[in-house]
């Protein structure tokens, strides 16, 4: 059998045949597992005087085995079974007769070979039959002309043309092709090679249905196509319009609610008498919230901007340090609240750079922001900033739990949060922004950790 444990007779011709198709032993009994075994033909004229002989099966069956001629079925170089003359004839056992029924076991094992090669193939085939033919997404293979020579039904429905019709069109009326990607001849792709790229497919209507294709050279027999998958993305352009729509909502709703509360409580602060403590302390706690909800507000928007390469950058030529002094500052009654020390290890002499400082600052306050949320009480956090090969380096490192190795490129994903302790804390935008924002400067961010021991976000600014 295939797990190659068991023996079981597949044919069988003659007295009794019937009876024996289907028995099974285990390999290694009987004249028939020594023969498996050894792969050496095996003729015995009295099988009750051979020790192999394995008589439960006669006496399952009721059948009567005198003599037994064995000879090993090969394939290549491994012996898939064996061939048995039960009860032969005396002068069967001559060599001339031996010799045949070796030739006969060798047939035997090419048709056997040929069959389960058939069987092979025709199952991959029904395999990928199934697979193409219920795949949700359209599939269409074309020659290396790019003429289509199939397609599925997803095909069929998604472009609004029956198989019939498809077949014999060429691709580049079926969507826009990207000349760009594609070569300019399609046996130029390799095989196995992968393009993709985002293009709309061309309905029967004139509809154009957003896409992403995957276009891939694959091998089918000794001819060569081409393979193409249009996968439907209209629903997740759709959702990427609707989430922009409702940031922009949210930030053109809140600003100027925000703007106002901002502007009220610096109002307060110049009125109210600075000898009453417990309200200039409730005025500051109220002016730090309305700011970090701002700046929150302000990201949403630069996100979106950003994202779609519609942001524009003020620059100006400021000092880094200067700026990360302030950051410091905004965040340091947080800090303190909470028992932890700020440390700055600024360079001196750190030049000025060409920057955007509002964008800049809200890079830096987020990230305080988050060393502060993951720092124990009564740890610190060290903030450095240093001249290297014509840029400026600045860390923000934290003593918190770590970032497991997995996460680290991921959290400068939109909406991605990471669990860094007992649950996952804000929105997942912050180091969204800052990645963007200091790529948007020509730099690059990145974070090294180790869990239990804290980490360190780096972010670079050219000079």
């Amino acid at each position: 059998d295939e797990g190659g444990d068991e023996l079981s007779f597949r044919v069988a011709s003659g007295r009794g045949a019937s009876q024996v198709i289907g028995v099974r032993m285990q390999r290694g009994q009987g004249i028939a597992g020594w023969v498996l075994e050894h792969e050496e033909p095996l003729f015995v004229s009295d099988v009750r005087a051979d020790e192999r002989f394995f008589p439960e099966i006669d006496e399952r069956l009721g059948f009567k085995t005198r003599a037994l001629a064995c000879v090993p079925i090969r394939v290549q170089d491994r012996t898939i079974g064996v061939l048995e003359a039960i009860n032969p004839r005396r002068e069967a056992l001559a060599p001339e007769h031996v010799e045949l029924l070796m030739g006969i076991a060798g047939l035997a094992g090419t048709a056997i070979a040929h069959a389960q090669l058939f069987e092979e193939t025709q199952t991959a085939r029904q395999r990928y039959a199934s697979l193409f033919e219920d795949s949700i997404d359209t599939i269409l293979i074309t020659d290396l002309e790019g003429v289509v020579t199939d397609a599925n039904r997803r095909a069929e429905s998604f472009l609004g043309l029956e198989r019939e019709t498809l077949l014999g069109r060429k691709i580049e009326t079926l969507h826009e092709a990207d000349q760009e990607k594609l070569p300019a001849r399609f046996d130029n792709l390799e095989l196995g090679e992968t393009l993709s790229y985002d293009s709309r497919a061309i309905h029967r209507s004139g509809r154009l249905l957003p896409v992403e294709v995957h276009v891939k050279r694959i091998a089918i027999g000794s001819s060569s196509f081409l393979q193409w998958i249009l996968r439907d993305i209209s629903e997740r352009l759709e959702l990427a319009e609707l989430r922009t729509d409702l940031t922009s909502m949210i930030f053109h709703d809140l600003r100027s609610p925000l703007g106002n509360i901002i502007s009220s409580l610096d109002v307060l602060q110049a009125t109210l008498s600075p000898v009453d403590e417990t309200i200039q302390s409730v005025l500051s706690i109220a002016m730090r919230s309305s700011r970090r909800a701002s700046r929150l507000v302000e990201s949403l928007l630069d996100l979106n901007r950003l994202e779609s390469e519609r942001a524009v950058l003020t620059k100006t030529r400021a000092s880094i340090g200067a700026l990360i002094v302030e950051a410091v500052e905004e965040i340091h009654p947080t800090a303190e609240a909470k028992g932890q020390l700020l440390r700055m290890n600024l360079s001196p002499g750190l030049p000025t750079i060409e920057m955007d400082e509002d964008m800049i600052r809200r890079v830096l306050i987020n990230l305080l922001e988050n060393a502060v949320k993951y720092t124990r009480s009564g740890d610190q956090i060290a903030v450095a900033a240093a001249r290297r090969d014509g840029e400026i380096l600045v860390s923000v490192r934290d003593s918190g739990p770590g970032i497991p190795e997995e996460d680290r490129e991921r959290i400068f994903d939109k909406f991605t949060r990471v669990t860094r302790d007992s649950r996952p804390k804000g929105i997942g935008l912050g180091l969204a922004f800052c990645r963007l924002a200091v790529e948007a400067h020509g730099g690059r961010i990145w974070v090294e950790s180790q869990e239990g021991q804290g980490s360190t976000f780096h972010f670079t600014l050219p000079i």
